[in-house]
């Protein structure tokens, strides 16, 4: 044995792989598309049963396309064959589930001691309640191959046309875009993800004038990939860029009224989606969204928005008067501060936490949503919202142990108004007596 090579650092034992692997072989889903992910997500696994594993890795091992592994996720889970618990990041980089810091990939606990034959039956009524991966009506959503994975021609014979105009599906985070972690997850049996950084590494591409616009009003984009809506957008003419632009609002606005999901944006770029606006334009001559300084009851109001909303507030800039010596905070705002969202100022120094509920699906979260959108000028998707105190008993409890349970929580708002109606435009506040209705956002 030749002793002057160096010792290679052995790999992470992963003392559950095997059996969670047979494990999942062995279950009868009648549903190929979450088996084959049930299948991947097991190689993720430790020796407690938890899999951390973001969906670009997911949809890099199994070559779907994101949508069709966040949907076979979410059965997965309905049918009680996983259990996601949701994972934050805070400033220190530690991931935990008490909400504190930014949100990152949930964790897959494998519910590996329930009974086979209770799952089995379950996933048969699951498969004539929603149709099967045959049933073309039961998920419309396209599986797509991922980006030089399965093409079956080498990459300088692509066709052109097939990267412009047919992109491939995203594969961002679960929830969000994963934060790095202290302690690093098994590595994927590929051996890596394709995401987006690393193709920007390769590929640097210089941005429109006016594509960072077009991607901040685009709605959903938090979720979508930001390079493949850019390698669209630089085929397109300027005055197409410039109209996309414009459209990508009205597009928004008109998806939240029919409530509807948008597409990914570089799918709604190739198919010319922007052409069903033909009214939005750019201004000639002006910037198509003027910015000035807000400040005072107007500053006060704007962030007040943000957080109903649960968005970060906007940064502030601090003046001092040389007279006074007196400081002054102001932001630059974009859009404008009417008579309905002045009228919140009232409630910008009250706890957030003794507000009212309203949560998604419901007419007063349509009705918050709509208007927020106006306010802020971007899509807003709601808030996660716990409905009980965290409890280190329970909720803190590795997911293996026999007491542990996942926090509820709910998505939506919490505002400041009883009745829970946004103000009228005119800044009438609504009241018991007048009555909130269907008109409550006109």
């Amino acid at each position: 044995m030749n002793q002057s090579l160096p010792r290679q650092k052995p790999r992470p034992r992963r003392i559950a792989a095997d059996e969670a692997h047979a494990w999942a072989r062995n279950l009868r889903l009648g549903n190929p598309h979450a088996k084959l992910i049930l299948s991947m997500v097991t190689l993720y696994v430790d020796g407690d049963g938890f899999c951390f594993v973001s969906i670009p890795a997911l949809a890099f091992d199994t070559e779907l396309s994101a949508q069709t592994v966040r949907s076979r996720l979410a059965w997965l889970e309905e049918i009680g064959v996983i259990a996601r618990v949701p994972q934050w990041v805070d400033e220190r980089g530690h991931r935990n589930s008490e909400a504190r810091g930014r949100r990152t990939s949930d964790t897959i606990r494998l519910l590996i001691d329930i009974d086979a034959e209770q799952i089995e039956a379950r996933a048969k009524r699951g498969q004539r309640e929603h149709g099967s991966d045959d049933d073309e009506e039961a998920d419309p959503t396209p599986v797509t191959l991922s980006r030089g994975i399965g093409s079956g021609m080498p990459e300088d014979s692509a066709d052109p046309a097939l990267t412009l105009r047919r992109p491939y599906d995203s594969a961002e985070g679960l929830i969000s875009e994963p934060e790095p972690e202290p302690e690093s997850p098994p590595k994927a049996p590929s051996g890596g993800v394709c995401d987006d950084d690393k193709i920007q590494e390769e590929e640097q591409i210089i941005e429109p004038e006016h594509f960072a616009e077009f991607w901040r009003g685009y709605p959903g984009h938090e979720v979508m990939s930001r390079y493949r809506a850019l390698e669209i957008f630089v085929t397109m003419k300027p005055d197409e860029q410039a109209h996309a632009r414009a459209a990508a609002l009205a597009h928004a606005e008109m998806l939240a009224k029919l409530k509807r999901r948008p597409k990914d944006a570089h799918k709604w770029l190739a198919e010319r989606g922007w052409q069903e606006y033909p009214q939005a334009k750019l201004q000639t001559g002006k910037p198509a969204t003027e910015r000035r300084l807000i400040r005072g009851r107007e500053l006060e109001a704007a962030c007040l928005a943000m957080k109903i909303a649960g968005l970060r507030p906007p940064s502030l800039i601090n003046t001092t008067s040389e007279e006074t010596g007196k400081t002054t905070e102001s932001t630059f705002w974009a859009r404008p501060i009417g008579p309905d969202l002045l009228a919140l100022v009232q409630f910008a120094h009250e706890d957030p936490s003794s507000w009212e509920l309203v949560t998604e699906g419901s007419k007063e979260f349509a009705a918050w949503r709509e208007r927020l959108q106006a306010w802020i000028g971007s899509d807003v998707q709601g808030d996660r919202i716990w409905l009980e105190a965290f409890d280190p008993n329970i909720h803190g409890l590795p997911g293996s142990h026999p007491d542990f349970r996942l926090r509820k929580s709910t998505k939506g708002f919490r505002v400041p108004m009883s009745p829970p109606w946004p103000p009228k435009k005119d800044g009438t506040i609504y009241t018991d007596d007048n009555g909130g209705n269907d008109d409550a956002a006109a």
